[in-house]
């Protein structure tokens, strides 16, 4: 048998293995063990079926487990969406549990703002040193408990307990650095290090495994109640209480599984949130920040910034973008001045410009010359040349002029018909290139 399941060990992930197929098992297992001697012989499928020997039957519980877990693999994330109650939010009973909770987060807010507002005025209960203690870890208890099981604003709480836990810490990066938690995970995880996401990694396993249990649990418990009630009807009651005790007994272990799934969320929760601390500021870098953030205020707005580009795909800095708009853009490094760009028009002028480069992902770039004309005169039949970084390649359909796809002449050094320019006119040239590999 552990032959049989290192073949499949080498096949599938460690996070298929451990969060789903090691719960099928062990359900499995209890359904072999205590439904299978209850239900009539003609009616159980697994007892009539014959294997030639003890490998073969091995054989097919492992298949088994593995077609199981390979389907609840895949609809993994409707489970958990499910289990956080995004599907039955605005049912009667969603309303119901929902409000519960906002209860609760109130009271807890209130709570600590109470809190707060005691330790920062002259009392005569803060003389004692040691009340001032209890009240301040008190106070700390109550922040870890609103901080960690509800997200911040009362309208983003959940009907569930486990729905509230995972949007605190999906919130979290927003709350702390204004990025959408969401869209910058990706982000986040291609710059981890191995052993940073490996403990992520495992603590989401933890998370799918108690996930599945409680799935697969409270599946058995339907069954077995289902099942027994249906004996009790057609035979006697005395037939159905072997089915509903097992029931029970299903119910009780979907109630355990799912404590252990908010438990295993939490902790699943407390390595997101360090990812995100630790991780941020090389995230900035690929993204090309420009500047030292002044305090946690600047870092915020520029992650509410950012995340807005990424989720729309808004160019912000695109058509009739001022100096001091341009210059105010956080996703473009100081311009970079290279002797080989130039814009010249007909007769040979040159015209001012301004080259920027913004780092991507794989070490890929996009660079961003911004051509600007003459103060008091028009400039005709205006062509730009852009010369590539040594090392890179220009990224075919990825050229934009003022956001309208274009296609540059040239490979190494990049030509670009801007045609007439208005008097004070500013044409805005964009492209990607990726490094060469060695």
């Amino acid at each position: 048998m552990q032959a049989l399941f290192g073949s499949f060990s080498a096949q599938f992930g460690k996070q298929l293995i451990l969060g789903t197929l090691l719960p099928v098992a062990i359900v499995l297992a209890l359904w072999i063990v205590v439904m299978e001697p209850m239900i009539p012989e003609h009616l159980s499928l697994l007892r009539q079926l014959t294997f030639p020997s003890d490998t073969w039957q091995v054989g097919a519980f492992a298949f088994l487990s593995v077609v199981i877990a390979t389907v609840l693999y895949n609809v993994n994330y409707t489970l958990v969406r499910f289990l956080e109650g995004y599907p039955w939010r605005g049912s009667l009973y969603g309303h119901w549990r929902r409000g519960i909770y906002v209860a609760r987060h109130a009271r807890l807010t209130d709570q600590i703002q109470a809190l707060v507002a005691l330790l920062s005025t002259e009392t005569p209960i803060l003389s004692d040193p040691r009340r001032t203690a209890l009240l301040e870890r008190q106070l700390g208890a109550f922040r870890i408990q609103l901080g960690g099981r509800y997200p911040p604003a009362p309208q983003n709480v959940l009907p569930t307990r486990l729905g509230n836990i995972i949007r605190a810490f999906e919130t979290y990066p927003g709350t702390a650095y204004g990025l959408d938690g969401v869209v910058i995970w990706p982000a986040l995880v291609a710059l981890m290090d191995k052993n940073e996401l490996e403990i992520v990694n495992e603590s989401r396993t933890s998370f799918d495994f108690t996930v599945q249990l409680t799935v697969l649990a409270a599946a058995f418990g339907a069954f077995s109640g289902g099942y027994g009630l249906a004996t009790g009807l057609t035979t006697s009651p005395q037939a159905s209480l072997p089915f509903l005790l097992a029931t029970f007994l299903a119910g009780a272990l979907t109630l355990t599984a799912y404590q252990m799934a908010c438990v295993a969320a939490m902790n699943w929760g407390v390595d997101v949130r360090r990812a995100v601390d630790l991780n941020r500021q090389a995230l900035w870098a690929r993204f090309g920040v420009k500047d030292p953030f002044g305090d946690v205020q600047d870092e915020r707005i520029l992650g509410q910034q950012l995340s807005q580009q990424l989720i729309y795909g808004d160019q912000l800095y695109y058509e009739g973008a001022t100096d001091q708009q341009m210059s105010a853009q956080p996703y473009f490094k100081p311009p970079a001045s290279r002797s080989a760009t130039a814009a010249v028009t007909a007769l040979g002028n040159a015209l001012p410009i301004t080259r920027s480069v913004r780092a991507l992902f794989q070490g890929n770039v996009r660079i961003q010359v911004r051509v600007e004309g003459f103060p008091d005169a028009e400039a005709t039949d205006v062509t730009l040349t852009d010369t590539l970084p040594a090392g890179y390649v220009f990224r075919t359909g990825t050229a934009t002029l003022d956001g309208v796809s274009t296609e540059p002449h040239g490979t190494q050094s990049l030509t670009f018909a801007l045609g007439e320019m208005a008097i004070g006119g500013v044409r805005i040239v964009e492209y990607e290139a990726f490094p060469l590999k060695a």
